[in-house]
C-alpha cells in the first residue's frame, strides 16, 4: 500500500466492511441503503507525510451507488461549507506567488473549483 501523495509508508486506520459502509450511508441519508451500492470491503489509510486519508482499493462508486446517492437533494448542493474554508485558507496565504496546487477529487460539477477563481494565473488546479 502506498499513499498517493508520499513515498513514506501509510498508516492503516481501520477496515471498512461493506455492511459497515452501508450502515453509515443509511444513517447519513436516513434511508435504507441497497445491498448493491457497496460491493467491496475497503481499508482506510492515512498518509504519514500529509495526513490525507484514502481507501484501498481505490475504486469509484458503481452505477447503483451514484443512482442512489444522487436521488438525495443534499448530495449535490451548489455550495458546501468546506469550499469557503479552503478559499479562506488560500486567501490567507501570500497570493503574489502562484505556488498553490489544488486537487479536487470527486469533483462532481466543478462547483468547488469555481469558488477559487480569485487565485492567480499559474495556479495548478486539477479535478479528478
Amino acid at each position: 500500500m502506498q499513499s498517493p501523495l508520499s513515498q513514506q509508508p501509510p498508516e492503516k486506520v481501520r477496515d471498512l466492511s461493506r455492511a459497515f459502509l452501508r450502515a453509515r450511508l443509511a444513517e447519513y441519508f436516513h434511508a435504507e441503503a441497497p445491498t448493491e451500492i457497496v460491493t467491496e470491503d475497503y481499508s482506510l489509510w492515512r498518509c504519514a507525510e500529509t495526513g490525507l486519508e484514502f481507501c484501498d482499493p481505490p475504486l469509484p462508486g458503481n452505477i447503483a451507488f451514484y443512482e442512489w446517492v444522487s436521488s438525495f437533494a443534499s448530495y449535490y448542493p451548489g455550495f458546501r461549507w468546506e469550499y469557503g474554508e479552503v478559499a479562506r485558507m488560500l486567501r490567507a496565504k501570500n497570493s503574489s506567488t502562484p505556488d498553490y496546487k489544488v486537487l479536487d477529487v470527486g469533483c462532481g460539477k466543478g462547483d468547488f473549483l469555481r469558488t477559487l477563481d480569485f487565485l492567480p494565473a499559474g495556479t495548478n488546479l486539477r479535478s479528478i
